[in-house]
């Protein structure tokens, strides 16, 4: 049961409550009234492959969570991200990319915070104007407050943050990387048409009635190779395998000893769209 108090706040209650609750953190925006849900997560390590999973696992496993909401614009008192972990990477794709598996073989180190297309990141972006105008202090200032409270220290064992983004925030590039600019990038990406295949099969929830796919995704492509490589990595959705996995952290600027490697390879056995690694991937059996 989510018990939804105090209510709506004002940015001093909240910052009072962040001091009281270390699992608080921000995990929903309604873009149109500018209005942020925030939970207390507690100690719950993320291993779903999607945010939105974790919100719905967690208020089956807990009873009497702590929800309120606050405007958007507190995000502009840089004393609502307090004791965080600053990313350790971004993770962009074009869409049915491997992405998934890549987020949950980070998500079974414990060592490892994965927020995987989180709602509120992709809201917050509805909100700023598109072109150059995007791009200011201020909104650079809303979105890296944003980021570092959800990477708030929740979880003892955590040491790095990871964040996957949606297919499309490709398209918000510059205003992530300006407001987090030194936050290795990836974009993992695959042939065209088969993305355009996978996606007719299993269409994104971003998908709008009267939307090309094709040029959706041929957007989402040439927006990212628009992008230095130096600052968005290029990775085919073919070198995501367990075998590879050291070139990717290495990508990402981290390492782990043997046996943490090992478990995050383990991962890559399990389908991953199943959670709790119940269906062997490739498994065609209900």
């Amino acid at each position: 049961m989510i018990r939804h108090a105090p209510g709506h706040i004002e940015v001093d209650e909240l910052l009072n409550e962040l001091q009281r609750r270390k699992g608080l953190i921000p995990v929903w925006m309604d873009a149109e009234e500018r209005i942020l849900t925030w939970m207390d997560m507690g100690m719950y390590h993320f291993y779903e492959g999607f945010f939105r999973k974790s919100i719905s696992v967690y208020g089956i496993l807990k009873t009497d969570i702590v929800s309120f909401t606050t405007s958007l614009d507190v995000l502009q008192d840089n004393r609502v991200a307090d004791d965080f972990i600053y990313p350790t990477g971004f993770i962009f794709h074009a869409g049915h990319c491997r992405s998934t598996a890549l987020a949950k073989a980070l998500a079974r180190s414990r060592q490892n915070l994965v927020l995987s297309e989180a709602t509120a990141p992709g809201q917050i972006l509805k909100v700023f104007p598109t072109g150059k105008e995007m791009v200011t202090e201020s909104n650079k200032r809303l979105y890296r407050n944003l980021i570092l409270a959800m990477c708030r220290r929740r979880v003892k064992t955590h040491v790095n943050a990871f964040i996957k983004f949606t297919s499309y925030n490709i398209h918000f590039f510059d205003l992530i990387h300006s407001a987090l600019p030194d936050v290795p990038a990836i974009f993992l990406s695959r042939n065209r048409d088969e993305i355009v295949a996978s996606f007719r099969k299993r269409p994104p929830g971003w998908l709008k009635d009267g939307d090309n796919l094709e040029e959706k995704v041929k957007g989402f492509i040439t927006k990212a190779e628009s992008i230095p490589r130096d600052i968005l990595i290029p990775v085919d959705h073919i070198a995501v395998t367990p075998e590879n996995l050291p070139v990717i952290l290495s990508y990402f600027n981290v390492s782990f000893d043997e046996a943490e490697l090992n478990l995050m390879k383990s991962q890559f056995c399990y389908d991953s769209k199943v959670e709790f690694n119940q269906k062997i991937f490739g498994d065609k059996a209900t």
